[in-house]
């Protein structure tokens, strides 16, 4: 529901305006649902690493195509790909999990003003 009527949004911005519109209707509302902005931010900083990382190995290859790299740069690269690599497979593991297992929930009013939509 969230991400489908912000086809332009992601889901961290989704979920940060759903939040500041419940507690902005409702005086003493309180949203929370920081566990999925926290995984959608790291999903955010994963792909600025792969971007910042390949992505200037990326025009190095197609300004100077005939470079050769040392070893040691090679290995650096090498390096970099296990541990994005990593890092994005914690990141898909963490947000499958919390939007699995977790909700968002409200507090600080009853439960039927919580249910509206």
């Amino acid at each position: 529901m969230l991400y489908s009527d912000r086809s332009r949004k992601s889901p961290r911005i989704a979920y940060v305006d759903q939040q500041r519109r419940v507690e902005g209707q409702h005086r003493g509302a309180a949203i929370d649902n920081n566990d999925i902005v926290g995984s959608a931010s790291y999903n955010i900083f994963v792909g600025i690493a792969v971007a910042s990382i390949f992505g200037a190995g990326f025009f190095f290859d197609i300004f100077w195509p005939e470079r050769r790299e040392s070893k040691s740069v090679r290995l650096e690269c090498k390096s970099c790909a296990v541990v994005v690599t990593i890092m994005a497979l914690s990141d898909a593991l963490a947000f499958t999990i919390i939007v699995a297992t977790r909700s968002a929930s409200i507090t600080g009013v009853d439960a039927n003003v919580a249910k509206e939509p």
